[in-house]
């Protein structure tokens, strides 16, 4: 469907770029979650127990301050 008139113009580029960055966003997800898998299921139970003790605390600290860091880095905080 195409714009009848210049005011809806704004719209479908608006959409458009919610598109991208819904898609763009997915493919992260997408891709940190692949790479997670295969950390798991190929590193991980090749990693002697005091690298899998340090591995572990590393990415808790990840997944706690990847979201803080975000929101800082939205908020301008």
């Amino acid at each position: 469907m195409r714009c009848k008139t210049m005011s809806d113009a704004p719209n479908s580029d608006l959409r458009r770029r919610l598109i991208i960055a819904v898609l763009v966003g997915s493919a992260v997800v997408g891709g940190y979650i692949a790479a997670l898998y295969w950390f798991f299921t190929h590193i991980w139970p090749q990693l002697p127990p005091w690298a899998m003790f340090l591995a572990f605390l590393l990415l808790a600290i990840l997944v706690i301050g990847s979201p803080i860091a975000a929101l800082r880095a939205v908020h301008h905080l």
